[in-house]
């Protein structure tokens, strides 16, 4: 289940390409080669620290700014058939402060809980570690194994997101409720998904020394596009599957 929900989330993303990019390109487009322009300048300054402590955080605020406009206006597009602008989708503030509520919420249940699971798992790591030999490996896996947890029960608590997005607000023990007896699915779902991301990543490992810092950030811009709208439409079929109770292909 966890790799047809994957599946269904790129489907939706690239069989609604031109809507896609409607809602989100200029929105995501701006801040990065904004960014990208501000950075060239910045080597250039006689203080080039001090000026992207400056521009840093002014960018990250547009960045995210961008992304919690392109999630609402995707969760209302895919759910409620609202079709975007030309150029970007309305800008509906309400939902927009809801989304960025709940989105602070999730952030903070994610930090409890990595706050839970890895102090145990640090202490077992050490533990472990001062053994050697071929045992000392599985400290490498825990940390790992942890972010699959996290990922599980934050995936279970997500759908909060797109459901304040369409004006539809359900309560925490609601998600959880709807979600109960899935996180199997949502474990494949956690790895898929690493997986892909990593897939993308990679490359420009390569391609930024061989073909140019221009063509690292075109693949980078590329590829940050495919894991934000993935991402959202993941979060997206998670809604329409267990609380709009909509049928996966």
């Amino acid at each position: 289940m966890g790799l047809r929900i994957f599946a269904h989330a790129i489907t939706l993303v690239f069989s609604h390409i031109g809507f896609a990019l409607r809602i989100s390109a200029l929105l995501y487009l701006v801040p990065a080669v904004l960014y990208e322009l501000v950075i060239a300048t910045v080597v250039r300054n006689p203080d080039p620290l001090l000026a992207l402590r400056i521009a840093s955080p002014i960018f990250l605020f547009l960045a995210a700014a961008a992304a919690l406009w392109i999630a609402v206006g995707w969760h209302r597009y895919i759910l409620l058939d609202e079709a975007p602008g030309v150029i970007a989708p309305p800008f509906r503030g309400d939902r927009v402060l809801a989304y960025f509520g709940n989105s602070l919420l999730v952030g903070l249940i994610a930090f409890g809980i990595a706050l839970v699971v890895f102090l145990p798992v640090g202490f077992i790591a050490a533990i472990i570690g001062r053994a050697g030999g071929t045992i000392s490996y599985l400290v490498l896996l825990l940390p790992l194994a942890s972010y699959f947890v996290i990922a599980v029960l934050v995936y279970r608590v997500s759908l909060i997101l797109p459901a304040s997005a369409i004006g539809k607000p359900i309560k925490l023990s609601e998600a959880w409720a709807a979600t109960r007896g899935s996180n199997g699915t949502f474990f494949a779902l956690a790895i898929v998904s690493v997986l892909c991301a990593a897939g993308l990543t990679f490359p420009v490992l390569w391609i930024t020394p061989n073909l140019g810092a221009l063509a690292g950030f075109v693949w980078q811009t590329a590829t940050s596009w495919i894991e934000l709208m993935v991402g959202v439409s993941i979060i997206t079929t998670l809604y329409g599957y267990y609380v709009e109770k909509r049928a996966l292909p």
